[in-house]
């Protein structure tokens, strides 16, 4: 077609010489028909399809005899028809000299698929128009990875959004828990001092009067009971002390350990080694 000679590339010798004009020409031809990846057609001034190629036909779906000649606005989503863009395309095309694009087109079978076009225009010598030149890549996979893409990050900043709530809930519970705890702790550090207490002013005064009474009656024979009073009034001491220890509340509580580990070095000969941090504790 006198179209396609416009487009061939030519040498100074093909210029010269008409056969390898020609030659050029029809190679030319059959490289853009043989590529299968994109739709390269041309257009006439108009707008009707004048060419067509492999690559038209794998992606639109149309034989060339059942094309050529009939607009390409057949390509087009309704919508895009009925507001005649497919003619704005072409003017803008005519005034820059090229149009590129992405959208919607439409197969033979009425699918449709995302495309990325672009139109040039085509003029002779002298600058007049001939028709236009359109490439077409259909872009669908790609476009179609990319949503994914989006999905994918969407659906991760969901979950990261999720994973620093459940953080901040787990934080929340866990001072909770840390609060409840210290509840506890106090709780059973009133009930350690009270028993305490009552260990030693109720149980421990008894003990005492009735050693008191013992001491009086100055009676070999008591002995015996005297020796026991005096063992039970030791264990009473001591397990008041282990319950609360007074000097806890004296001195606080690294004084209070290391009181408790003597005792407990010597009640039971065991070889007892403490650390604490910080090195300097407050006392």
């Amino acid at each position: 077609m006198p179209q396609q000679n416009q487009v061939s590339p030519s040498s100074p010798d093909s210029r010269k010489n008409p056969a390898t004009r020609q030659q050029n020409d029809e190679t030319f031809r059959q490289l853009v028909e043989s590529v299968k990846d994109y739709a390269i057609f041309m257009l006439s001034p108009e707008g009707r399809v004048v060419s067509w190629n492999q690559g038209a036909h794998r992606i639109k779906g149309y034989n060339g005899d059942e094309i050529i000649g009939k607009h390409f606005s057949c390509f087009y989503p309704q919508d895009a028809i009925e507001s005649k863009w497919p003619d704005r395309e072409l003017e803008i095309a005519e005034k820059e000299g090229r149009y590129s694009d992405e959208g919607l087109r439409v197969r033979k079978d009425g699918s449709t698929f995302w495309a990325h076009v672009v139109i040039t225009a085509l003029r002779d010598k002298e600058g007049a128009l001939l028709g236009f030149s359109k490439v077409t890549r259909d872009l669908t996979e790609r476009r179609d990875l990319e949503e994914r893409n989006r999905a994918l990050n969407r659906e991760l900043r969901s979950r990261i959004v999720q994973l620093v709530e459940t953080q901040r809930q787990v934080e929340l519970r866990t001072l909770e828990l840390q609060k409840l705890s210290g509840e506890l702790l106090h709780v059973q550090d009133e009930e350690r001092r009270r028993l305490s207490r009552s260990l030693h002013d109720e149980f421990g005064q008894l003990l005492v009067a009735l050693k008191m009474e013992l001491d009086v009656l100055d009676d070999k024979r008591l002995a015996t009971a005297i020796q026991m009073s005096d063992q039970a009034l030791s264990k009473v001491r001591n397990l008041s002390y282990l319950l609360h220890p007074p000097l806890l509340d004296e001195t606080g509580l690294i004084p209070a350990l290391l009181w408790y580990f003597d005792g407990l070095r010597k009640r039971s000969e065991l070889r007892i080694t403490f650390e604490y941090k910080p090195s300097i504790f407050p006392v």
